[in-house]
C-alpha cells in the first residue's frame, strides 16, 4: 500500500509542480472551491458503506449489491443537486467559471458512482497488489494522456476539470476489467449495513466540516486566489501523512478487523503501527517544514512564495493528524466509530472558531495556525480515548514514539545549523544544492540518532527491528531475482 501511494503520488506531484508553473493560484482556487462544495453535498451519503463491508467478516453478495445500488442512487442525486447549485454558488463568489466547473465535476461524480463495488474485495482479502494496478494505471493514463497535455494547450483550470472527468471514465472501465464481480441492483442488506454506518455518517459530517471549512471561509473572506494558495500549500504540507500514514492505515485496517475480538492482539498491532509510523512520518513532516522555502522557490516558482509559511505551519499539523487517523481505524475495527465523531467534533468547533477570528486579521497564516491549534487541542483527547478502548496506559503510546521524537529533534537542530550558515541565494543551482544538502544532512543525522538511541535502549523489539527485517527481506528477494 505504501508503494502504491508513493508511486501514485510521485506522478501526481510531478504533474502538480508542472501545473503550478503553467496555471495561476486562482485556477487552483476555483477547483478547490468546487471540490469543497461537492464534499459538502457528499455528506448526505457519507455512510462509509465500503468500510462496513470490510469490517463485516460475513458480508456477501447482498451486502455488496446494496452498497452498489446506494452509490448509484446517491450519485444521481448528487449530480442533480450540483446542477441546481452551480449558478447560485458562482453568483455568491462572483466567479462565473464555477458554473461549468461544478457541472463537469457533477458528471464525473455520477460516472464514478457506477464503479464496480467488487474492488472492495481487494482490501478485504488483503490483495493490495491488485489495488496497486488499478490506482497506478488510472493515474498514469489520466496524468500523461489528458491533464498535462491539456494544461500546455489551455493553460488554465480546464485541464484539471477535464482530467477529473476522464479519470472517472477510466476508473469505471478499469474496475470491471480488473475484478470479475458483477453487481446487481438491490437493497436487501440495507438494515445491517446502515446499522453500523450511522456513526460513519456523523464522522464524515464533522470531518468534512472541519477539513473543508477553511475553503469556504478563505474563499469568502480572502478571495479565490488566496484559496488557491492555501489549497496547494495544504496538499504539499500533508504529503507525509497522506502518502505514508494513509496507505499504511488503509492496509492494516483489514488486519485490525480480523483481530477485533482479541483486545490484547489488537493493542499490540496498534502500538507496532504507531511506532513504525512515527519512525517515518515524524522526520518527513518536520523535514518538510524545514525545507519549505527551497521547495517552493525551486518547484513552484515566484508566484507561490506566499505558500512558504503556510506549508511550514500545516506540515506540523500533518504530523499531528497522523495520531488521529491511526486511532480512527481502531475505532472502526472495534465497531465504535462514535468515538472518532466526538474527537472530530471538538476539532471542528475549535478550528472554525479560530479561523473566523484569525483570518480577517492574519490572513492565510491565521487559517493555518487555527488548524494546528485545533489539532493540538484534540491530540491528548484522542490518545486518552484510544488508550481506554485498548485497555492500556497512555504511557504506552509515548514509549512507542519516544525514540522517533528524540531523533527528529536531533535532525532539526542539524538542518537548522546548516541553514544558518548557508547563503541565501535563489538561483536554480543554489536552490538545488540547498535542498539536497538539507535533505542529506537531515536523513543522515536522523538515521544515526535513531540507530544510537536504539542501541542504547538495548535493541528492543520495536519499529527499528521491524523496519530492518523488512529491508533485509526485500534486499534478499532482489538478490534472488537478480
Amino acid at each position: 500500500m505504501v508503494a502504491l501511494r508513493l508511486s501514485d503520488r510521485a506522478i501526481g506531484l510531478a504533474s502538480l509542480f508542472v501545473l503550478a508553473r503553467l496555471l495561476i493560484p486562482a485556477d487552483f482556487g476555483v477547483i478547490a472551491l468546487a471540490n469543497s462544495m461537492i464534499a459538502l453535498l457528499a455528506l448526505m451519503g457519507a455512510f462509509g458503506l465500503e468500510t462496513a463491508l470490510i469490517q463485516n467478516q460475513r458480508a456477501g453478495k447482498a451486502h455488496f449489491d446494496t452498497v452498489f445500488t446506494f452509490n448509484v442512487l446517491f450519485g444521481l442525486a448528487m449530480a442533480i443537486a450540483l446542477a441546481a447549485l452551480a449558478k447560485p454558488t458562482a453568483q455568491f463568489y462572483g466567479d462565473d467559471r464555477i458554473v461549468n466547473v461544478v457541472l463537469v465535476l457533477a458528471c464525473a461524480r455520477l460516472i464514478g458512482a457506477f464503479q464496480n463495488v467488487g474492488l472492495v474485495y481487494f482490501r478485504k482479502d488483503l490483495a493490495f497488489d491488485k489495488e496497486f494496478r488499478f490506482v497506478f494505471f488510472k493515474r498514469v493514463v489520466v496524468t500523461f494522456a489528458v491533464t498535462l497535455p491539456l494544461a500546455f494547450y489551455f493553460r488554465d483550470y480546464r485541464a484539471l476539470v477535464i482530467g477529473t472527468l476522464v479519470g472517472s471514465v477510466v476508473g469505471l472501465v478499469l474496475s470491471y476489467y480488473l475484478h470479475p464481480y458483477r453487481p446487481s441492483f438491490g437493497l436487501r442488506a440495507w438494515r445491517e449495513l446502515f446499522g453500523f454506518s450511522k456513526w460513519m455518517l456523523a464522522t464524515s459530517v464533522v470531518g468534512v466540516v472541519s477539513g473543508r471549512a477553511a475553503d469556504f471561509i478563505i474563499g469568502r473572506l480572502a478571495g479565490i486566489g488566496a484559496l488557491g494558495v492555501f489549497s496547494l500549500s495544504r496538499e504539499i504540507a500533508m504529503l507525509p501523512s497522506s502518502e505514508l500514514a494513509a496507505p499504511m492505515n488503509r492496509a492494516v485496517f483489514s488486519g485490525y478487523a480480523r483481530l477485533s475480538g482479541d483486545i490484547a492482539a489488537l493493542r499490540q498491532g496498534y502500538l507496532k503501527v504507531v511506532s513504525v509510523l512515527s519512525l517515518v512520518v515524524l522526520p518527513a513532516g518536520v523535514g518538510l517544514c524545514l525545507v519549505a522555502s527551497p521547495v517552493v522557490h525551486l518547484l513552484l516558482g515566484q508566484k507561490w512564495l506566499e505558500a512558504i509559511p503556510i506549508i511550514r505551519i500545516l506540515a506540523i499539523e500533518g504530523v499531528l493528524v497522523v495520531g488521529l487517523s491511526t486511532a480512527h481505524y481502531i475505532y472502526l475495527a472495534i465497531g465504535q466509530p462514535d468515538k472518532l465523531t466526538k474527537v472530530l467534533g471538538v476539532q471542528a468547533v475549535v478550528s472554525i472558531t479560530l479561523m473566523l477570528a484569525m483570518i480577517p486579521k492574519f490572513g492565510l497564516v491565521g487559517a493555518a495556525l487555527a488548524r494546528v491549534a485545533a489539532s493540538i487541542v484534540t491530540a491528548p483527547i484522542n490518545l486518552k480515548i484510544v488508550a481506554r478502548a485498548l485497555e492500556m496506559p497512555l504511557l504506552n503510546v509515548v514509549v512507542a514514539v519516544r525514540r522517533a521524537l528524540m531523533a527528529t529533534a536531533v535532525m532539526s537542530i542539524a538542518v537548522l545549523l546548516l541553514q544558518s550558515v548557508w547563503a541565501s541565494v535563489v538561483t536554480p543551482a543554489a536552490l538545488v544544492a540547498h535542498l539536497a544538502a538539507s535533505v542529506l544532512i537531515g536523513m543522515c543525522t536522523y538515521a544515526l540518532a535513531i540507530f544510537c538511541l536504539w542501541h542504547i535502549a538495548g535493541r528492543p523489539d520495536g519499529a527499528e527491528r521491524f523496519v530492518l527485517q523488512r529491508v533485509q527481506s526485500l534486499f534478499l528477494k532482489l538478490r534472488r531475482t537478480g
